[in-house]
């Protein structure tokens, strides 16, 4: 392959978005020889920019407003960056990129791929496909809507695509079962930072006996937290719960005032977000995981826990599949005493170490997965 240029569109990724595997991907193709251009807004292009292990990139900047929390407001955000992007077409198909790549298929980053190969551009379009979106769940019903509407959509645009990685089987299966043909469907795996988990140290003076990692959203299972909490208070009454994330401002309010009704608030406190060492040495330092979302693709979070030797309380979901050797603690969903009574009994036996979640650590670096990437464009 002569030409070795990839554009990464990263149009409307959001600044405060996990920049770990786009920055890892890059690095693993800057290091195979291409050359990499981002589309993308300048203050995500300034963030990425001072990744000190990637070489210099090339750079299409578009304007972006500052980015909100509130997820109407986001939506909003995107929609209007995609119209910028218009403009950047014949910009972008004068270049003649071999690639573009697309590091989620969601519909707001495989708008400008689906039309760039409408126009009959010659390129290889590469997205991931890690999640997919019911129709029904908690949450506020609009925004529900909205995101299994956009999905759909996507579904569709993401079928000019020429490969599509799924890192699941539950995935997998999902996109066979819309008629995506099998050449096209790459499996894969999910990627983690492993070498900030190798490094990672337990932290002095913080108890942490159960941690959550993810959008303080009502999707994402947070008051199944609490349930099973309150539940745990009962026979071990210190019992500390630790929420590491953000989300919108009148989720978290709403989420505080149960907090508080339940009678939790000693029981249940905030980190905000983190990245980097010190998100890893929080992880480090806990005795469990616990993460009771509804629908997932290939949870990062779950990864994350899973390798750096925690067990971890989950719901039976799909996605969970790839584990085959009890690397997960698996409930019926809204089980909670079940739930409550394993926890009780693992802190009774002070057996926190999960060896056999810790052995797939080399699974998912990130190397690798970038890796089998790579191949499928050398062997397009």
């Amino acid at each position: 392959m002569n030409n070795k240029t990839i554009l990464y569109n990263l149009n409307t990724f959001p600044v405060i978005g996990n920049t770990v595997p786009l920055v890892n991907k890059m690095s693993y193709w800057q290091k195979s020889g291409y050359s990499v251009t981002v589309f993308g807004s300048r203050a995500l292009i300034g963030k990425i920019k001072k990744e000190k292990f990637l070489l210099p990139f090339k750079a299409i900047e578009i304007v972006g407003k500052s980015e909100s929390n509130n997820k109407i407001r986001f939506m909003i955000e995107c929609l209007r960056r995609n119209l910028i992007s218009l403009s950047y077409l014949k910009k972008i198909e004068e270049r003649k990129f071999a690639v573009v790549y697309t590091i989620s298929s969601v519909l707001d980053l495989v708008f400008i791929p689906f039309l760039l190969k409408v126009r009959k551009n010659k390129f290889l379009w590469l997205t991931v496909f890690d999640n997919t979106v019911p129709f029904t769940g908690a949450g506020n019903k609009l925004i529900r809507f909205l995101n299994w509407f956009f999905f759909s959509i996507s579904i569709r645009l993401i079928k000019k695509a020429d490969r599509v990685f799924a890192p699941s089987g539950n995935v997998r299966s999902y996109l066979e079962s819309r008629h995506f043909p099998a050449q096209k469907i790459i499996p894969t795996c999910g990627g983690i930072e492993v070498d900030l988990i190798k490094k990672a140290k337990k932290m002095k003076g913080i108890k942490i006996d159960a941690l959550y990692i993810g959008r303080i959203n009502e999707a994402k299972g947070i008051y199944e937290l609490l349930n099973v909490l309150a539940l745990v208070k009962k026979k071990i009454p210190n019992f500390q719960l630790a929420i590491m994330g953000n989300g919108e401002e009148t989720t978290v309010i709403k989420f505080k005032d149960r907090i508080q009704k339940m009678g939790l608030s000693d029981n249940v406190f905030f980190l905000g977000y983190k990245e980097g060492q010190e998100k890893f040495d929080i992880i480090k330092s806990s005795k469990s995981f616990w993460f009771f979302s509804e629908a997932e693709g290939f949870p990062q979070v779950i990864m994350e826990a899973v390798s750096s030797g925690l067990r971890c309380f989950v719901y039976c979901l799909p996605a969970y599949d790839y584990y085959k050797n009890n690397e997960l603690i698996i409930f019926k969903q809204k089980d909670y005493k079940s739930v409550a009574k394993a926890v009780i009994a693992l802190f009774n036996k002070k057996d926190f170490e999960n060896k056999a979640g810790a052995a797939l650590l080399m699974d998912f670096s990130w190397k690798r997965i970038a890796k089998l990437e790579l191949e499928s464009i050398i062997n397009r």
